[in-house]
């Protein structure tokens, strides 16, 4: 079975990694949040330089990363709802 695991540096994710691990699994670790947060900031200044210009049309780059954004947005998202989730509801896994 293959597994994401976003933000397997912190004390919960790197708790999973190494059960997963133990048992067997096979890993894929992601670190979205990195990238995503990278491609904004060139989103936003991307918008802000077609403002300046005073153009309706955004340039093609900011299409084509926020195809990107959209697609490492969604794991990374849901990743921090479960460490939030698992952080509040406290459940005894193993």
């Amino acid at each position: 079975m293959r597994v994401l695991v976003t933000g397997a540096y912190g004390l919960i994710g790197s708790a999973v990694l190494a059960r997963l691990h133990r048992d067997g699994h096979e890993l894929v670790v992601g670190l979205c949040w990195l990238p995503v947060v990278i491609i904004q900031v060139r989103l936003r200044d991307l918008a802000r330089a077609a403002a300046a210009r005073q153009s309706a049309n955004l340039p093609d780059e900011y299409w084509r990363l926020y195809a990107i954004w959209f697609a490492l947005d969604w794991p990374a998202f849901i990743g921090v709802i479960l460490i939030f989730g698992l952080m509040i509801c406290k459940p005894t896994l193993w």
